[in-house]
C-alpha cells in the first residue's frame, strides 16, 4: 500500500545529494560556480548534468526547474527498519519487523506533508502491523489500516 504525501521530497533529495557529495572521498564531478549556481559536470565535457540554483534543483539534459522531477535510470532509497511502534516522521521507505510484537506506525498530519509518499513493507508473518493516519486524515478512507 502506498500513501501519497509529497511536500519535502525535493528537500530530502537535495540533502541526500549534498550529503553524498560531501561524504564522497572520490568525487569525480567538477563543481563550478561563478554566478551563485552550483553546476555539476560529471564527465568534464563542459555540459552540466545537474544545476542547483535559487530556483531549485535541475537534473539531466534539460536543465530547467519544474515542479516535476524527471529522471532517467534508477533511484534507490534506503529503508528504515522499525521493530517498535513509533511515528513515521521523515522516513519515506519503511521495513516493519513485527517478529517480536505488534507494531503501530503513526502517519503525520497530511496537511503538514502534502504530497509525501510512504512505502511500507511488513517483513514478518508474525504479529500485526497497524498504520494509523494523522488527525482528521485517512488512508483509503480508513483512520487505521491493519496488516496481518
Amino acid at each position: 500500500m502506498i500513501v501519497n504525501y509529497h511536500k519535502g521530497f525535493f528537500s530530502i533529495l537535495l540533502r541526500l545529494i549534498v550529503a553524498s557529495l560531501s561524504l564522497s572521498g572520490s568525487l569525480l564531478a567538477n563543481v563550478v560556480s561563478v554566478t551563485g549556481d552550483i553546476n555539476l559536470d560529471v564527465d568534464n565535457d563542459g555540459s552540466f548534468e545537474a544545476t542547483l540554483s535559487s530556483n531549485g534543483l535541475s537534473l539531466g539534459a534539460s536543465l530547467w526547474v519544474r515542479q516535476n522531477l524527471d529522471m532517467q535510470g534508477t533511484v534507490a532509497l534506503l529503508p528504515s527498519t522499525m521493530s517498535a511502534s513509533g511515528n513515521l516522521g521523515n522516513y519515506s521507505k519503511v521495513v516493519a519487523d513485527t517478529s517480536a510484537s505488534d507494531i503501530s506506525l503513526y502517519l503525520p498530519y497530511a496537511g503538514n506533508v502534502a504530497g509525501r509518499v510512504y512505502s511500507i513493507k511488513k517483513i514478518s508473518k508474525l504479529n500485526k502491523l497497524y498504520l494509523i493516519a494523522g488527525p482528521q486524515c485517512y488512508v483509503d478512507n480508513l483512520s487505521l489500516v491493519e496488516f496481518t
